[in-house]
């Protein structure tokens, strides 16, 4: 967009992309001086950035709530996608993990001791190959993550019970929907 203010048209709504909000440049001071070029350079600009400010919002929107979300839990991040992915399945091999969790096998190595030390997992060998060890998800372990994840969906749920009216309920519901329609997106 432009660099200075000086060189955006009066009388035209521009969105700040730090804060999403739209602004009128009304004032005689903020008059271009090159004419019809910076108008439709500047409405050029702008349709490119609505897409992107669209991303852009959406996706700092997501980050916010996901760190709004990961202060209710006491769980490590990586821990707690480590027993939902051991609750999810029967048992998975170390390096399995590691491949989910996209660290080295010293660091997945690591968090493993440390969640079998609090009883979280326990490593068993592979029933057709005694050479693998299998890691699997405990009672306490499973106890655990409903705490984590109870927690995190409580706010949530009162979140929106307190601050969305029955329309906004049905607007957020659909872009649910949508949003799961982005996310099977695929980079081709």
């Amino acid at each position: 967009m432009a660099d200075r203010l000086t060189d955006l048209p009066t009388g035209s709504a521009h969105r700040d992309l730090a804060t999403g909000l739209s602004v009128e440049l009304e004032s005689p001071a903020l008059r271009s001086t090159s004419g019809q070029h910076v108008v439709d350079c500047l409405l050029y600009t702008e349709m490119v950035i609505a897409d992107s400010s669209i991303a852009w919002e959406f996706r700092q929107a997501l980050r916010l709530t996901n760190r709004r979300l990961n202060e209710e839990k006491k769980l490590p991040v990586n821990q707690l996608q480590a027993l939902a992915l051991l609750d999810r399945h029967s048992s998975i091999t170390a390096a399995e993990l590691a491949r989910f969790e996209r660290v080295t096998p010293p660091a997945i190595t690591a968090m493993i001791r440390t969640m079998e030390a609090e009883g979280w997992i326990e490593r068993t060998s592979d029933p057709k190959d005694r050479r693998r060890i299998q890691i699997e998800i405990t009672e306490s372990g499973r106890q655990r993550l409903t705490e984590e994840t109870t927690s995190a969906q409580g706010w949530l749920e009162s979140a929106i019970a307190e601050e969305l009216d029955d329309s906004e309920r049905e607007t957020l519901a659909a872009a649910t929907v949508l949003l799961r329609r982005i996310l099977q997106h695929k980079d081709e």
